[in-house]
């Protein structure tokens, strides 16, 4: 096993953004989940990541790309890791869970019984 040191935390670059938190990770690579035990199948692939506290996760790699975490792409913001950064992923969460809120209300609101509308 891996101690995690000083200088490793100092060189923390964040590479991806978890979408409903809005916190950032960086991917430190890939590899293989082993267990005897279901519900696991052996040689599941896993993204093993860490976070900006030093932790290290690791998630099945087909719920990784399943939209959870977006990679940073140099045209999508401001540099990682930054404050600005941070503030700008705030706003960009915030936004997005007001746009899936109004959504949500549009769709109860088109989907009830016509005696609900308004007329």
């Amino acid at each position: 096993m891996t101690d995690i040191t000083e200088t490793d935390s100092q060189a923390w670059r964040p590479t991806h953004w978890h979408v409903q938190r809005g916190t950032e990770y960086e991917v430190l690579g890939e590899g293989c989940f082993q267990a005897s035990m279901l519900p696991y199948a052996d040689d599941l692939a896993v993204t093993v990541y860490r976070g900006e506290d030093g932790r290290l996760w690791a998630r099945p790699t087909s719920e990784f790309n399943d939209g959870r975490f977006r990679p940073f792409l140099s045209n999508q913001g401001p540099e990682p890791g930054t404050r600005r950064h941070r503030l700008w992923a705030w706003w960009m969460a915030w936004k997005r869970r007001r746009y899936e809120r109004s959504r949500a209300l549009w769709s109860r609101a088109i989907n009830r019984p016509p005696h609900w509308r308004v007329r």
